[in-house]
């Protein structure tokens, strides 16, 4: 059972979100715009036509797909009936084709709406890529879809089509020249011409499609839409993107994160250069955001990023048919040494890294190889191995624990190594791994049925071992994004609620005051607050003052510019280090004022000096601020820091918030990071305090909403002492609304939600939002429901197994809180049995936000044995509570029908409907179920 199948068992609560499958598996189509001449309307017609039968290898009947083509001006077009308008088809169409000019658009679009059809595709150029008429054009539908009732969708504008393999009978609704060939990937592709490059790319590779679609502009139906119902699709096992632009991040990110725990999604996405993102940007109207900041969101939210076309087919290959690696490390096996050492430069270089070979392998391998084989990884058996050799060293690598995933290469010419034998001890060795198992067959043409036997036993097979080993590096790399997915926050958050608040309201009085730029004194303050060490900073406004301070601190000191309009104080001479006496404190303060006299003109900006302790030269300069982008919102900069720090250009971005798991993958893609480990001299710095110091900023950058800019540099990091020396904050101003300041992708954990009540009999409860924490303590929760349970939960009986598979479980326990909301009630007093040590969790409740509608549906389970106490009332008052929070404005559960009413210990439907009833909720009646309506004032 796909995990995707039982997230969602309230789908009648939303009909317009499941109604996507018609653009798949209609059984009546509407070409509206179609004609005999050549062009776009007579190809789409004619592939209806050719392409709607049942696929070579299917053996299941097909029923006869109705096409109506749509034009006033002919009675029949290629031989089959036409009608004036949809209006006038015999039946309502499940979906319409819109191969009209742009302007025709609108008033069919609106005609569909009235029809109720739920699916549209504008296969039509001329919108918002053409400039400010085609993007009113855009408008004036969006505006249709948002009409009360409207249940109708729309794929487009400037697209491709929809194309189904999987479908009885299939679907070709698009103007390609080639039915694609079936198989279990799912294809989206913002880009028309790009689908027809795949489609022959993909006839080339073999590689076979389930979905195929093309979103055009993402006017309607978005990443968001295709990656959700490609992820809930059985036959679809691995996702491929075709992307110029993301559009809303968050969208993507919450479907992409849910998804990609179950089935790997690849993305090849346009736009690394300037130049290429202004190309896009005219080729879809769509800005293509920073790459740098589409990495940060692609690695969080699990997805593997290629470069090239071939690269998607050869991952999408592989990850169709082998396991995922447990992690990095390869072991390569090789009769040749040079396609052993450019595999292993592949490798290395993409972020992977070679098996060790241990003193126990290697006394092994020693049993069964020639002594002048190279005792080390790549393993050498050497240009004389036959298959048993080769199948003898396998046997002993796939029992190696330190081995993550193997390559096995076979170079040199035909006649000395017999390839197909060498295939069917490849076919042997798959049966009894469960890791990765890659090849390449190193030569011509003449390998080619060798590699073919290979990829049909599932074991893809490279040409170049380069892209063998480039092909398991991504590999490791989609492993490596599941881990931070599956990684555990902190158990509560580093700073008291109160801190955000005090510390809102300060800025807000500064931003009342007409100002944006805060001192540096104000910037540390703020630091301060969220526990970010800092060094002492003592406002001086004369030299007087400063002398004072000075002693006070201890010599040498540093003077710096202390003003609320100079931003930068290094560009106008407004920084003294090493300040060693009395009297060099007050020329230094004479020198910085009449350095800004000299750089601005006038002292409107001098409002005296600050001091501070000088800091050890032998400290290590690092950089922490954030970068607000207009598409990703504030993003996290990490790396070296110093007056040094635009050319170096060493430093990593995430989006926050920051987990410990993040800030450390976030340290470790710097190259300052292995200085920090000790060098030169030099202690290593304690990196758990750097850790912390990330987390805290992530708390900080999410609690203040309207930061524009925030940047520690230098962060001293010295021994075991690191410090914030300097720092700049700017704010975004007074007139800027909320609505207009880029918000969080990622939301973060919503302590709003946290509470604290008693059972009916005076049991203390915690009720909180879940987090990833929570795993295991959910899968104790599972272990102790009963069938009839699992049944009104799921409205099926899922089994155990599949209700605590890790992947299942992480994706429910640590959502993106802006699409659902899990919920947890914790009896105080009691503990979970085991090693856990935890509250035991005695209830679970969810709310699902939709993201087309002001609705929310609700789900809750109570633990058997604990009914009786409130718990349910409880559970179901705060879900309501969350659901209008959020929005909502009316909130519905599904309870299934005829539910044994007595059923002892445990939450039926029965009683889950009385206490909804007690509520005020309203009830209909479905079949097998029923629906519960709470509707909010």
């Amino acid at each position: 059972m796909e995990p995707g199948s039982i997230l969602d068992p309230l789908e009648a609560a939303f009909p317009k979100e499941v109604s996507l499958k018609g653009f798949f598996e209609p059984e009546t189509v509407a070409v509206v715009g179609a004609s005999e001449r050549p062009g776009v309307g007579r190809s789409l017609l004619s592939n209806l036509v050719s392409d709607s039968r049942v696929l070579p290898g299917s053996f299941e009947p097909a029923r006869k797909l109705t096409i109506y083509p749509i034009n006033p001006r002919r009675d029949r077009i290629c031989d089959i009936q036409a009608y004036p308008s949809l209006r006038a088809c015999p039946t309502v169409p499940d979906l319409v084709v819109i191969v009209t000019p742009a302007k025709a658009a609108p008033a069919i679009v609106q005609e569909c709406a009235d029809l109720k059809i739920k699916s549209v595709t504008i296969i039509s150029s001329g919108f918002k890529e053409v400039g400010a008429e085609g993007a009113a054009l855009e408008a004036r539908i969006s505006e249709i879809l948002k009409q009360p009732g409207c249940q109708t969708r729309v794929i487009g504008p400037n697209c491709f089509g929809t194309m189904c393999t999987r479908g009885n009978p299939p679907l070709n609704a698009t103007f390609g020249s080639q039915m694609s060939l079936k198989g279990n990937v799912g294809l989206i592709s913002q880009s028309g011409a790009m689908c027809t490059s795949i489609l022959d790319w993909a006839f080339t590779a073999e590689v076979g499609f389930s979905y195929f679609a093309s979103l055009g502009s993402g006017l309607d139906v978005d990443w968001y839409d295709m990656i959700m119902l490609y992820g809930q699709d059985e036959a679809t096992k691995v996702i491929v993107l075709y992307m110029e632009s993301i559009g809303n991040a968050s969208r993507f990110m919450a479907a992409a994160q849910q998804v990609s725990c179950s089935k790997p999604i690849i993305v090849l996405k346009a736009g690394r250069t300037e130049e290429a993102a202004a190309a896009a940007l005219s080729h879809t109207g769509s800005l293509t955001g920073a790459d740098e900041c589409a990495d940060a969101l692609f690695r969080r939210a699990g997805v593997v990023r290629v470069d090239t076309i071939s690269d998607v087919f050869g991952l999408a290959k592989l990850l169709s048919c082998q396991n995922v690696p447990r992690g990095p490390r390869l072991m390569i096996v090789t009769n040749a040494g040079g396609p052993g050492v450019i595999a292993t430069d592949s490798l290395i270089q993409n972020g992977a890294e070679l098996a060790p070979v241990s003193e126990q392998l290697m006394s092994q391998l020693d049993t069964v190889l020639p002594p002048f084989w190279s005792h080390n990884n790549p393993i050498d058996i050497l240009g004389s191995a036959t298959p048993a050799d080769y199948a003898q060293v396998l046997d002993i690598v796939l029992r190696d624990e330190n081995t993550d995933g193997i390559l096995v290469i076979a170079g040199g010419p035909v006649s000395t190594l017999s390839h197909n034998a060498l295939s069917q001890q490849l076919k042997a060795a798959a049966g009894r791994c469960n890791k990765p198992l890659l090849s390449s067959f190193v030569g011509g043409e003449e390998l080619e049925p060798a590699r073919k036997m290979l990829l049909r036993a599932g074991i893809p097979c490279y040409s170049f071992s380069d892209e063998a080993a480039r092909m398991y590096a991504y590999m490791a790399s989609y492993y490596r994004n599941l881990q931070i997915l599956y990684g555990k926050p902190l158990k509560t958050p580093f700073v008291d609620p109160a801190i955000p608040k005090r510390a809102c309201a300060w800025l807000e009085e500064i931003r009342n005051e007409g100002r944006t730029l805060l001192s540096e004194h104000e910037s540390k303050r703020l630091l301060s607050m969220f526990g970010i060490p800092i060094a002492e900073t003592l406002v001086c406004a004369t030299a007087e003052e400063a002398v004072t301070a000075a002693a006070s601190l201890g010599y040498p000191v540093v003077l710096k510019l202390h003003s609320n309009t100079i931003t930068h104080k290094s560009d106008v001479g407004g920084v003294l280090l090493n300040i060693g006496s009395e009297q060099a404190v007050r020329e230094g303060y004479e020198s910085i004022r009449a350095n800004i006299q000299k750089a601005t003109g006038s002292l409107a900006g001098f409002e005296g000096v600050t001091v501070q302790p000088m800091i050890d030269a032998q400290s290590w300069e690092l950089l922490l601020g954030i970068n607000v982008d207009a598409q990703f919102g504030p993003m996290i900069v990490f790396g070296l820091g110093g007056i040094l720090v635009e050319i170096m250009k060493d430093k990593a971005i995430e989006l926050p918030p920051l987990t410990p798991d993040l800030a450390r993958r976030m340290i470790a893609q710097t190259k300052i990071s292995k200085a920090l480990q000790g060098a030169r001299g030099r202690p290593p710095v304690p990196m758990d305090k750097l850790v912390d110091i990330l987390v805290r900023f992530s708390d900080l950058v999410c609690s203040v909403p309207f930061l524009k800019e925030l940047d520690i540099n230098p962060l001293f990091a010295m021994g075991e002492r690191i410090i914030a020396v300097d720092a700049r904050v700017v704010l975004f101003d007074k007139a800027t609304q909320q609505s207009e300041i880029p918000p969080l992708v990622v939301r973060p954990y919503p302590t709003q939600y946290i509470s604290h009540a008693q059972t009916k009999d005076g049991r203390p409860l915690l009720i909180r939002p879940l987090h990833t924490a929570d795993l295991e303590t959910a899968i104790q929760f599972h272990n102790a429901l009963s069938e009839e349970s699992v049944c009104g939960y799921f409205h099926q009986n899922v089994p155990l197994a599949t209700r605590v598979e890790r992947s299942r479980l992480a994706r429910l326990v640590s959502p993106l809180y802006d699409t659902a909301i899990p919920l947890s009630v914790f009896l105080e007093d009691e503990q979970e049995t085991g090693d856990l040590g935890s509250p035991k969790q005695i209830g679970v409740g969810r709310v699902v936000i939709s993201k087309t509608e002001p609705r929310a549906k609700v789900l809750l389970v109570i633990r058997d044995g604990y009914t009786g106490m409130g718990v349910g009332q409880l559970l179901l008052e705060k879900l309501f509570m969350i659901a209008e929070t959020e929005g909502a404005q009316s909130a519905t559960i599904s309870l299934l029908h005829g539910a044994d009413p007595s059923a002892p210990g445990m939450l039926s439907s029965a009683k889950l409907e009385a206490l909804c009833t007690r509520m005020g909720m309203t009830r209909i009646e479905l079949p097998g179920k029923i629906l519960m309506t709470k509707t909010f004032a």
